[in-house]
């Protein structure tokens, strides 16, 4: 069981958020190649009908997607949980769970505890994952979409 001092704790989390946030980091690089490998079966979707318009916030009008589009997401989420319980057993040796716990507790602690949930949120919301794969049929960089919108990292992915 890992145990250790709020200090530490808030450490660890800064660790697994600049992994995350980082515009270089593994994660983000993964993430970014998986997009642009599923682009053109996100594309055409229904036919010749395009992409539809993601959502920018969450009082736009939901749209709906083709069942295959919601599968291409469940395997991108499974990717990125993966890819986070990797990097927690082999670089800071915690399991999932005591990092739930972790999260739970800093939660609502000020900047750490949010930049934390619009971080986690932003990797799995299906909303940003169609805003990334926008941006991947537009051939840009992901990464260098999400600094244009002013959130670096996962946090912001946006449109140019």
């Amino acid at each position: 069981n890992w145990r250790s001092s709020v200090a530490e704790e808030r450490q660890l989390l800064q660790r697994v958020l600049q992994a995350i946030e980082s515009d270089d980091s593994a994660l983000l690089q993964r993430i970014e190649k998986f997009c642009f490998s599923v682009a053109d079966a996100f594309e055409k979707a229904d036919g010749d009908l395009k992409t539809p318009e993601p959502r920018t916030c969450s009082v736009d009008p939901t749209t709906s997607y083709p069942l295959h589009c919601h599968e291409i997401h469940t395997q991108y989420q499974e990717m990125v949980e993966q890819d986070l319980e990797s990097m927690l057993a082999k670089e800071l040796a915690v399991t999932p769970a005591e990092f739930v716990r972790l999260v739970q507790q800093h939660r609502g602690e000020g900047e750490i505890g949010e930049r934390f949930q619009n971080a986690i949120e932003a990797l799995t919301d299906f909303d940003v994952f169609c805003a990334m794969i926008e941006d991947a049929q537009g051939g840009g960089l992901l990464v260098e979409a999400t600094d244009e919108a002013g959130g670096g990292g996962a946090t912001g992915c946006g449109r140019k």
